[in-house]
Parts: C-alpha cells; structure tokens; sequence
C-alpha cells in the first residue's frame, strides 16, 4: 500500500501539490481484508487527514498488484 501512496506522491509533484491535497480517494484491494492496513497508513502519510474514501475489492488484470488508489487533489 505504501507503494502505491509513493506513486501517488509523485505524479502530485509533478503538479505543485501533496498528499495533503488528496480530498477523495477510491481504494481498490485484491483482498477486502486489507482494508484494516489503510488507516493507519492515511494517518501517517496524510499527517492524520482523512480524506473521503470509498473501498472495492477487485480483480486485478496484472498479477502482483494488490492495492490501487483513484485519487482527486484539491488546488486551491
């Protein structure tokens, strides 16, 4: 998962913005079960924000990818 906070860091610098810009997040999951790893990682990584959120499980086209975040950033 923080793999996949990493990737959404970077693409938000490219834009002038951080993860703190984050408002809305879509987590997908491979398995629904994982879902009890994310707050204690949007804590930390969003210095305690809790942006909106929804979750799915899916399924993955590649193999090895377990954790997708669809992200909307706020520029004010």
């Amino acid at each position: 998962m923080n793999g996949a906070f990493d990737v959404l860091e970077e693409r938000l610098k490219m834009v002038d913005l951080t993860l703190e810009s984050v408002v809305k997040m879509d987590c997908l999951f491979r398995n629904i079960e994982d879902l009890s790893h994310l707050p204690a990682i949007i804590k930390k990584r969003l210095d305690g924000r809790y942006p909106t959120r929804k979750a799915y499980e899916t399924t993955f086209i590649r193999d090895g990818i377990n954790f997708q975040i669809d992200a909307i950033a706020y520029k004010g």
